[in-house]
């Protein structure tokens, strides 16, 4: 049976190991916050690099179409670029068209299928079920 000094120096080594285990788990996590700034600041480096390029591409776009800044300045003046509050959608109470096409495929055929059945042939006898 091991005595309580052999006991204690295990105790001893497995808080030595467990306390190295914690400093690398730190050491780790304090790198991976490293990286994600890193990570973070190349995202935002793309994403102003991308809006740059955007605005490059519509300055071009507008001098080839011999538009002018003071053009452009008239134009959000005049309110040409002002967005609608909110887009409606269609008027849906004008229904003239579907209640013509509804109107007119019933006012056409007043009889139903039985009805038109029913017919009474030229020789007089009654075709269908009457």
């Amino acid at each position: 049976m091991p005595t309580f000094n052999d006991r204690l120096r295990t105790q001893r080594k497995k808080l030595s190991e467990k306390e190295n285990q914690l400093e690398k788990l730190v050491k780790g996590i304090e790198t991976a916050r490293e990286n994600i700034k890193a990570v973070n600041k190349e995202i935002a480096d793309i994403k102003d690099e991308i809006q740059m390029l955007e605005t490059r591409i519509l300055t071009d776009t507008i001098a080839n179409k011999g538009i002018t800044i003071e053009e452009i300045a008239a134009a959000i003046e005049a309110g040409w670029f002002d967005k609608a509050e909110t887009e409606k959608p269609p008027d849906t109470t004008d229904t003239s068209v579907e209640n013509n096409c509804a109107t007119y495929s019933t006012e056409n055929n007043n009889t139903s299928d039985k009805e038109g059945s029913d017919e009474i042939s030229s020789s007089g006898e009654t075709v269908g079920s009457a």
